[in-house]
C-alpha cells in the first residue's frame, strides 16, 4: 500500500507536466511552394493574381563572414553587381531595370547587412523576366570585376560614408555602437573601414565573390503573375547549371549578448536632450503561438503606455520634443523603449513625470476603455484577414520571404493568422494586461541619458542611482477624465443644391452644398468598414497677411490640444481612439485640410469633428504657451547645426522679408498670441470654396442626410482672391559659399528657380512627375555610376501646388576636392536635357510613373490623398482614373519643352556650396 501511494505520488509532478502540452507551432502558409535544386540553391514561389513580378536573390553572407583585411568588401561586392556581369556590360543593368518600368536607386534594388545580401527587383508584369533572371544569373557567378569599375566604385562607397555616418555621431548611434559593443557585430561594421575600401582590387574582392557566392548559400524568391511551373521551370533554366561550392554556411553568431549597462553621453549638435528607459524582452524569435501572443501583449502594453504618457504630457502641458513607448528590435533581441527628448532645462520635470506616469501603470493599470482602443487594430486584422492577404502586391509577398529566410521566422496561413488573432483577443483581458503592464514595468532598465553640452556628464551620471529608486517608488492613480458619448449636434441643418453621379467605373458621386461645399464620393466597393476623408481648400500660408506667419506653423497643435466644445484634447483623443477614429490637421504652403480616418457607423461623428472644428476652435493657454516654446526650440536647435545656418542663409538670400517662406521664430520676432492663432482659424476655415472627398465603401443616401446636418449648415463667407507668390527678392543672389561645416564633406547645390504662369493641369503634373524621374536617373548616371562623387545625389522639387514658379534643387554631397568636379557634372545632365529628350526616355519614364500610380486604385487612402490633390487645385479627377493612358499621352518635345522653361536660358540658376570650416 505504501508503495502504491509514494508511486501515486512520484507521478503527480509527471502528470502535471504531461498536462501542459507545448505550445503549437506557428503553421506555414501552403500557397507558398518552397524546393531545392540539385546544387544546393533553394527557391521559394508564391503565384498571385496582381500583374507585376517580385524576385528577390538572397546571399547568407554578409559583414561577418569578413575577415579583418575584408572589412567592406560583403558590401563593396553588392555594388559591383551593377558594374558589369557576363551578360551586362558596364550600367547596362540599370538601364533594363528601367526600361522595364522598374526603379533603380541607393537602398532599392540591393543591401548587405551583417548576415545577408539581398538584390531585388519588382517588374510592373512578366514580360521582362528572362532580362532579370539573367542578371540574376550573372550575379551568381558573372560578375567580371573590372579594375576601372572597382576603382570608380570606391568613390560611390566613400559618398555613402559620407551619407551614413557623420563624424559627430547622433546619440543613437553612440548607443548602439555600446549596445553591441559586447558582441562579435562590434568589428563587423556593414561598410567596414575607409582604410580596407580604399585598399581594396579586383582580385581581393573577386575571391571573396567566388568564396561567398555559391548556389548552397542562396535563395531565390519568386512572386506574382506566374505559374507555379513558370517558376520552376525559370529556376532550373537560370540556376541548375551554377556549380555547387564548398562552403558552408555560416554558424550563427556567438558572441550576442548585449551590453545593457546604463549609458549617459552628450547628444550631436541640433539634437535635444533625452531620457530613455530600455527593457530587455527577449529573443525576436516567433515559432510558437506562445511567442507570437506574447509579442502582442507586449505591443498592447507599450501602446498603453505611449498613450497614457501622451495624455499626461498633453494635460499637464509639459514642453517636450519626442515621446515614445514602443518596440525596439535590435539585430536578434527585441526591447521597450520609453522615453523623451526635450530642452535639457526640462530634464528634471520630464523624467519625474515620465517615471510616476510609469509607476502609476504599473501598480494600477489602464481602465477598459483604453485597452479597447488599443484592440481595434486586431479586430480589423482579424476581420479582413483574408482580403488583407489578397490585396499585398508581389512585393510585399516577397519582401515578407526575405523576413523570414533572415530571421528564420514562419509565414502563416491565413486561418494560423486568424487563430492567433483570436487567442490574444480572448487572453487580453483587462486583468492579463495590467498584469503584463506590471511586469513589463517591474523589469529591469537601462537608464539611457543624453546630455544637452551645456550638461555636466559626471553630475548626470551620479544622479542614475536617485533615478533608479524614483522609478520603484508606488505610483499615484490616475483618475481618467469622463468623455461625451457624443459630439457637439448642430440644431440647424443646411441644404443640397445638387446631387449628380459624375463618373461610373469607378462610381464617383458629387454633392454641391448651400455654404459652396462640394462633396465627392468615390466608392470603393471593397466590402471595408473604414472611409478616407479630406476637407480642404486652397489657401495654406499663403492665404495669410504677413503678420499671422509667426502663428500659423503651431495653430494645427495648438487647436488640436486644445479640444473642442466640452472636451479638452485628452478627451479628444480618446473619444476618437474608441471609435478608431485618426485625424490630422494640416496647414501646408498653398493648401489646408483636416484628414480623418473613421469607420463607417461613425461617419456622423467624423462629420460632426469636421464642423466644430471649422466653427468653434478652442484655444488653451497653457497648449498654446507649450507649443509655441517647443516649435522655437525645435527651430534653435536646428539653428545650431551646420545644415540650418546653411538653409537660413539661402533663405535670407532668396526670399524677401514678408515671403512666407522665411524661417520663423527667429530671435528678435514676437511670440505668437491667442488672438492670431484664432485670426489663422477665422481666415483659413471660416471663409472660402471647401472640398469635402470621401473614399470608401458607402452608400451615396448613408451620405445625405449627414452632409445636411454636418457640413451644409457651416457658414463659410466668400473668401478674397488669394495671392500665392514666395516674392522671390528681384535679384536673386547667384552664388552662396559657407566654410561652416563641421563634417569632412561638402553640400553642392544647384537651383533653378523660372516664372510659371501657365494653366495647371493633371497632365502638367504628370508631365512633372516624369521630367523628375528622368531628372534623377541622369544624375544617377553621371554623379554616381560615371564618375563616383556621391552615394545619392537628388533632385528636388521646392515649388508647391498653385505657385506661379517652378523651383528645382539638384543636391550632392562630396568630398571638399570634388567640388567643381561636381558643379561640372550637374552642367552636364542640365545640358543633355535641354539638348533634347528622346521618346525612348520619355516611354521609360511614363512607365515607371503608371507603375507608381496603378496601386492607388486598390489603396483607399492613397486614392483619397490624390483625389483631395487633384480636386482642390482644380487639376480634375480623370486623368487619376485614366493613369496609362494620361501618361502615355506625354511627348518627348513635351517633356523637352517643359526641361527647357525649368532649366533653360529663362531660369535663374543660383548656387550654393557648403564647404568644411
Amino acid at each position: 500500500m505504501k508503495k502504491l501511494l509514494l508511486a501515486s505520488m512520484l507521478c503527480l509532478p509527471l502528470l502535471g507536466c504531461m498536462a501542459q502540452e507545448p505550445s503549437p507551432p506557428l503553421q506555414a502558409d501552403q500557397q507558398w511552394v518552397t524546393g531545392q535544386l540539385e546544387n544546393g540553391l533553394t527557391y521559394h514561389i508564391y503565384p498571385d493574381h496582381h500583374q507585376a513580378v517580385s524576385i528577390r536573390l538572397y546571399f547568407h553572407t554578409g559583414s561577418l563572414q569578413e575577415s579583418p583585411t575584408q572589412a567592406g568588401y560583403a558590401h563593396f561586392v553588392e555594388h559591383m553587381a551593377f558594374n558589369g556581369s557576363l551578360h551586362y556590360a558596364h550600367n547596362d543593368v540599370i538601364t533594363m531595370v528601367q526600361q522595364a518600368g522598374a526603379s533603380f536607386g541607393p537602398d532599392l534594388n540591393a543591401y548587405t547587412t551583417y548576415q545577408e545580401t539581398v538584390y531585388t527587383l519588382d517588374l510592373p508584369d512578366n514580360l521582362a523576366v528572362d532580362k532579370a533572371l539573367l542578371w540574376f544569373r550573372d550575379i551568381a557567378d558573372g560578375l567580371t570585376f573590372s579594375p576601372q569599375e572597382v576603382e570608380k566604385e570606391k568613390g560611390v562607397i566613400m559618398g555613402e560614408f559620407r551619407h551614413r555616418y557623420r563624424e559627430e555621431k547622433p546619440l543613437e548611434q553612440q548607443y548602439y555602437e555600446h549596445l553591441i559593443a559586447t558582441t562579435d557585430y562590434a568589428e563587423h561594421d556593414v561598410l567596414g573601414t575607409k582604410v580596407q575600401v580604399q585598399q581594396a582590387t579586383a582580385q581581393d574582392l573577386q575571391a571573396f565573390y567566388q568564396q561567398w557566392y555559391q548556389p548552397q548559400l542562396a535563395e531565390v524568391v519568386i512572386t506574382g503573375n506566374l505559374t507555379l511551373a513558370q517558376g520552376e521551370e525559370w529556376i532550373q533554366r537560370y540556376f541548375s547549371s551554377w556549380q555547387k561550392g564548398t562552403t558552408p554556411r555560416p554558424e550563427p553568431v556567438k558572441k550576442r549578448q548585449q551590453n545593457l549597462q546604463d549609458y549617459v553621453a552628450h547628444v550631436a549638435t541640433g539634437e535635444h536632450a533625452s531620457f530613455s528607459l530600455l527593457i530587455g524582452r527577449g529573443r525576436h524569435s516567433m515559432t510558437t503561438h506562445e511567442q507570437l501572443l506574447d509579442h502582442r501583449l507586449d505591443n498592447i502594453a507599450e501602446q498603453l503606455i505611449d498613450q497614457r504618457l501622451k495624455t499626461v504630457f498633453r494635460d499637464s502641458a509639459q514642453l517636450h520634443s519626442q515621446l515614445y513607448a514602443m518596440n525596439y528590435p535590435v539585430l536578434d533581441q527585441r526591447y521597450t523603449l520609453i522615453g523623451s527628448t526635450f530642452p535639457y532645462q526640462q530634464r528634471s520635470l520630464v523624467q519625474e513625470l515620465i517615471l510616476s506616469t510609469l509607476s502609476s501603470l504599473r501598480d494600477f493599470g489602464v481602465t477598459q476603455e483604453e485597452l479597447e482602443a488599443q484592440l481595434h487594430p486586431f479586430k480589423d486584422d482579424l476581420q479582413y484577414a483574408a482580403q488583407n492577404k489578397y490585396d499585398l502586391l508581389p512585393n510585399e509577398h516577397a519582401n515578407h520571404r526575405i523576413w523570414a529566410i533572415t530571421n528564420q521566422q514562419v509565414l502563416q496561413s491565413t486561418f494560423d493568422f486568424q487563430y492567433g488573432l483570436k487567442q490574444l483577443l480572448n487572453t487580453a483581458t483587462i486583468e492579463q494586461v495590467n498584469q503584463r503592464l506590471k511586469q513589463l514595468l517591474n523589469g529591469d532598465a537601462a537608464i539611457i541619458i543624453g546630455a544637452d553640452k551645456q550638461e555636466n556628464l559626471e553630475q548626470l551620471t551620479d544622479e542614475l542611482s536617485q533615478l533608479k529608486k524614483l522609478r520603484k517608488r508606488r505610483g499615484t492613480q490616475l483618475n481618467a477624465a469622463d468623455v461625451a458619448t457624443i459630439l457637439h449636434q448642430p440644431t440647424q441643418p443646411g441644404e443640397i443644391i445638387t446631387s449628380q453621379s459624375i463618373h461610373s467605373d469607378p462610381e464617383i458621386v458629387q454633392w454641391q452644398l448651400e455654404n459652396n461645399v462640394n462633396v465627392y464620393l468615390y466608392r470603393t466597393y471593397n466590402n471595408r468598414n473604414q472611409l478616407h476623408l479630406f476637407y480642404s481648400r486652397v489657401g495654406g500660408i499663403a492665404a495669410l497677411p504677413s503678420e499671422l506667419y509667426s502663428a500659423v506653423d503651431i495653430t494645427p497643435m495648438v487647436l488640436t490640444r486644445s479640444g473642442i466644445g466640452s472636451m479638452d484634447g485628452s478627451q479628444v483623443d480618446s473619444y476618437m481612439k474608441r471609435k478608431n477614429m485618426s485625424m490630422q490637421f494640416i496647414i501646408d504652403t498653398t493648401t489646408h485640410w483636416l484628414n480623418i480616418n473613421v469607420n463607417k457607423p461613425d461617419l456622423d461623428d467624423a462629420l460632426a469633428l469636421i464642423h466644430q472644428y471649422s466653427t468653434a476652435p478652442k484655444v488653451d493657454n497653457a497648449q498654446l504657451a507649450a507649443v509655441t516654446q517647443t516649435q522655437q526650440e525645435n527651430l534653435r536647435q536646428f539653428l545650431t547645426t551646420p545644415l540650418g545656418q546653411f538653409t537660413n542663409e539661402i533663405n535670407l538670400a532668396s526670399y524677401s522679408k514678408d515671403s512666407y517662406q522665411q524661417l520663423r521664430y527667429l530671435v528678435g520676432q514676437p511670440t505668437p498670441t491667442r488672438t492670431q492663432v484664432l485670426n489663422v482659424h477665422q481666415q483659413l476655415f471660416k471663409q472660402g470654396k471647401f472640398n469635402l472627398i470621401i473614399v470608401g465603401d458607402i452608400a451615396p443616401s448613408d451620405i445625405t442626410p449627414l452632409l445636411r446636418q454636418y457640413i451644409a449648415n457651416i457658414p463659410l463667407i466668400a473668401q478674397p482672391p488669394v495671392e500665392i507668390n514666395p516674392h522671390f527678392k528681384p535679384s536673386l543672389v547667384n552664388r552662396i559659399e559657407k566654410t561652416i561645416n563641421t563634417e569632412d564633406s561638402a553640400v553642392v547645390i544647384h537651383r533653378y528657380v523660372s516664372s510659371d504662369i501657365s494653366n495647371q493641369s493633371a497632365k502638367k503634373i504628370f508631365l512633372e512627375d516624369m521630367l523628375h524621374r528622368l531628372v534623377n536617373q541622369k544624375l544617377l548616371a553621371n554623379i554616381r555610376e560615371s564618375k563616383g562623387l556621391d552615394y545619392t545625389p537628388m533632385i528636388y522639387v521646392i515649388n508647391k501646388d498653385g505657385e506661379p514658379y517652378s523651383d528645382w534643387l539638384m543636391i550632392a554631397h562630396v568630398a571638399p576636392a570634388n567640388v567643381a568636379q561636381t558643379e561640372q557634372a550637374f552642367q552636364e545632365v542640365i545640358t543633355s536635357l535641354t539638348q533634347s529628350i528622346s521618346e525612348e526616355e520619355t516611354q521609360t519614364v511614363a512607365k515607371q510613373l503608371i507603375v507608381a500610380l496603378k496601386p492607388i486604385e486598390d489603396k483607399p487612402e492613397q486614392m483619397a490623398f490624390m483625389l483631395n490633390r487633384y480636386i482642390t487645385h482644380g487639376y480634375g479627377f480623370e486623368a487619376l482614373m485614366n493613369i496609362e493612358a494620361t501618361a502615355q499621352s506625354i511627348t518627348a518635345q513635351e517633356m523637352h519643352q517643359r526641361a527647357l522653361q525649368i532649366f533653360g536660358d529663362g531660369s535663374k540658376k543660383q548656387i550654393s556650396i557648403m564647404l568644411p570650416n
